[in-house]
């Protein structure tokens, strides 16, 4: 018998989030409640799969109401938004509960041992050992005890830079059971910086959102990236596709690697770039800067376009293939859910020739995932909107109403790293993948 998981612990019907695994984040896709896990209990006259448990679907977070169910029952019961207000089976370690379930007793916590092994432990809830569609290994298994000597990294911090010429809102995701930071949505005006701590070991992502205010109720939104909150502090909340993610996974010790990548996999709204402060050059060929710096919203095929602002002409972000049309061969879902059967699109093709760095799509692992072992100490990561500056079209600029003049000067970028000029450092990181993109241009050829 494997180690128990919350939902195991369950003795009488709990409110829950249900999530699903996306890039590197365990992401809430609906809420409802959870029934307890029983020995011998059926769903639909079936025994219900070692795993998996019966769930009630009280709402479906908008946008994954297509998304395809693990065991389906007929053709009426596919997808999430066909068993709203219904019930499901749905993975163990995916489930959320919003409410503490009693406290095991010491016996029921100790792990037994499975059958012709040592103890073993219950996979990752959410990510899986070095899968290609998920990146790196996850920090929730249980740390080791007190009497274990470890090594701990300090906890770490993201500088967010907006580069843009315009106000970026963003907003950060803790994956589930990661404690959040003090703050998980704010505004920067162009040229500001603000720094952001994270809890040793944190893993989560964080995406820009643009065109944002309050709404006729005076609830907060924006056009783009918007976590549905009504606030601009996020609160537990994803973005909505479009948007392009910075993700990580962070060690949870020191010499241990963090795990980063930008991903494409749900569509794209503004340039990001992602720098460990740590400097490559002490770390080999770790510590690389990554991203995604291209405006993609100027050359968006027309099929995946989001159109807004003035006159509803301008396009302020690009969705996915997957978003746009929502069939297996895109989500990399059902029949298409392995590497072998989801191999790229022409729609990915397009975001991976843009930005070579980022993910393209959900099995885009080779290229596109990082490690950095010095960042732990070398305090943190450099996230960066618009890191050419000012370099977006302006005809196609989602927060400026009245482009500034062409000669308007912006303060030098702010970064974290201990040793190195500012603005050698932005130029340094921005010529090395401007470098690394015409590289793998010329090797794909």
């Amino acid at each position: 018998m494997w180690r128990k998981l919350p939902v195991d612990y369950v003795t009488e019907k709990t409110d829950c989030e249900l999530h699903m695994l996306i890039g590197t984040a365990s992401v809430k896709v609906a809420v409802g409640y959870v029934y307890p896990s029983e020995d011998g209990a059926m769903h639909h006259h079936m025994p219900i799969p070692p795993g998996c448990v019966r769930v009630g679907v009280d709402e479906v977070v908008s946008g994954f109401e297509k998304v395809e169910l693990d065991i389906p029952r007929g053709e009426d019961e596919r997808t999430l938004g066909d068993v709203k207000h219904g019930f499901a089976l749905w993975p163990k370690k995916y489930v959320v509960l919003l409410q503490r379930p009693p406290t095991p007793t010491h016996e029921q916590q100790m792990p037994s041992t499975p059958p012709g092994g040592s103890p073993g432990e219950q996979p990752s809830p959410h990510l899986p050992e070095r899968d290609p569609s998920v990146s790196p290994p996850s920090r929730d298994p249980p740390r080791k005890t007190a009497s274990v000597k470890r090594n701990v990294a300090r906890p770490a911090t993201f500088t967010v830079t907006n580069g843009c010429n315009y106000t970026v809102w963003p907003g950060i995701l803790s994956n589930a059971g990661v404690p959040p930071p003090a703050t998980t949505g704010f505004a920067l005006s162009p040229a500001q910086s603000r720094a952001v701590a994270v809890a040793d070991g944190w893993s989560g992502r964080i995406w820009g959102r643009t065109l944002c205010g309050l709404s006729v109720s005076g609830a907060f939104a924006c056009a783009t990236g918007d976590c549905g909150s009504g606030t601009v502090e996020c609160s537990g909340r994803g973005a909505a596709p479009p948007a392009t993610l910075a993700e990580f996974t962070l060690a949870g010790a020191a010499g241990e690697n963090d795990f980063y990548d930008v991903s494409l996999v749900d569509g794209y709204n503004v340039p990001v770039l992602v720098a460990p402060a740590a400097a490559a050059a002490a770390n080999g060929s770790s510590c690389q800067p990554t991203g995604c710096p291209a405006d993609l919203n100027t050359s968006c095929p027309p099929e995946l376009r989001v159109i807004a602002g003035a006159g509803a002409k301008a396009t302020v972000a690009c969705r996915s293939a997957c978003e746009a049309f929502g069939t297996a061969e895109y989500c990399c879902s059902g029949a298409h859910g392995t590497p072998a059967t989801c191999p790229p699109t022409a729609y990915s093709r397009f975001f991976k020739a843009a930005c070579p760095l980022a993910y393209s799509y959900a099995y885009d692992d080779a290229t596109s995932t990082f490690t950095c072992a010095g960042a732990r100490d070398g305090g943190g990561y450099d996230v960066v909107f618009c890191p050419g500056g000012s370099s977006l079209n302006p005809g196609a600029n989602p927060g400026a109403a009245a482009p500034p003049s062409t000669s308007t000067a912006y303060p030098p970028m702010v970064f974290s790293s201990a040793d190195a000029d500012p603005a050698m450092t932005r130029c340094a990181i921005i010529l090395l993948l401007v470098a690394m993109t015409i590289f793998h241009a010329m090797w794909t050829q």
